[in-house]
């Protein structure tokens, strides 16, 4: 990549910026665009504490100013949880700055309707980012979705093409099973999958974390699949995961984990390794 001053790789001290986008190419690079990233951040909150702001005006400032390019960055740059937590950190002790005794950050992440300041949480700022991506890559699975005309992402046909190629291969042709189905996520059936650890170079984790937040029965325990998809699903997803603690049978319960801790080839099983369709009763079978 050609810079104004020169060439930059992996062994430059800073990484290459595009349209004030930071492309790292490596672990120092990060750490060297968050560290610049940060100083801009608290030499603005020190410019603003000279101001004779109220604790609404902070928030205000802080979501609107000193983090502008934080939410700009975080679309496409992959810091730790970490980094953003000092960085959430420092917008905290700006607000409660000649304040006793200390407002909690939960009191000021609340909306002001509920008696907060909507101080911005740069953890689900960054999550909400990059559902602007997920929700019409979701919705255009839905024929003819009303949903998907409120979102105008430019972007989306090569995003899909990206995922397609990245996250799709002859045993899941779609690359939502690799985002729906963690268990799935495994090299063998997605060999073109960006490798785990270069991960702090691949923008698509934070596409990931987002469906990664969800507790498993989140997402599974409220669907219907038919038959013939479910047989293309990883048979360890088809797992009850849980049971509500009220159930009959919530005592006796083993999560799957523990059943298969001294079998975990399970974990590569699809379950058409396990059950096939009945085509006159139409029913899965052992």
């Amino acid at each position: 990549m050609v810079l104004q001053h020169g060439m930059t790789n992996k062994l430059s001290p800073s990484p290459f910026t595009y349209l004030r986008y930071l492309i790292c190419s490596s672990i120092a690079q990060r750490n060297v665009a968050f560290d610049k990233l940060r100083d801009t951040v608290r030499c603005s909150i020190n410019s603003h504490s000279k101001c004779n702001l109220s604790i609404r005006g902070k928030a205000t400032v802080l979501n609107t100013l000193i983090y502008s390019e934080l939410w700009h960055v975080l679309r496409l740059t992959v810091f730790t949880k970490a980094q953003l937590l000092t960085i959430k950190g420092l917008g905290k002790a700006f607000i409660n700055t000649r304040i006793f005794p200390k407002i909690s950050f939960q009191t000021l992440s609340q909306s002001r309707a509920n008696g907060g300041v909507g101080f911005l949480d740069p953890l689900k700022q960054q999550q909400a980012q990059q559902w602007y991506w997920l929700c019409p890559l979701l919705l255009q699975y839905l024929c003819c979705s009303p949903l998907l005309a409120r979102y105008t992402v430019p972007s989306l046909p090569g995003l899909t093409q990206t995922l397609s190629w990245l996250f799709s291969f002859s045993t899941f042709p779609s690359f939502m099973y690799y985002f729906l189905f963690p268990t799935s996520r495994v090299q063998e059936w997605f060999p073109h999958r960006p490798l785990p650890r270069i991960s702090y170079l691949n923008p698509l984790i934070n596409l990931q974390s987002c469906f990664s937040v969800f507790p498993p029965h989140t997402t599974n325990d409220t669907c219907q699949v038919d038959a013939i998809p479910c047989l293309t699903l990883t048979f360890y997803e088809t797992l009850l995961q849980y049971i509500p603690t009220d159930n009959s049978s919530s005592s006796s319960f083993i999560h799957p984990d523990l059943v298969l801790e001294r079998h975990p080839s399970v974990k590569r099983l699809l379950v058409s390794d396990v059950f096939y369709l009945d085509p006159d009763s139409q029913v899965l079978r052992v």
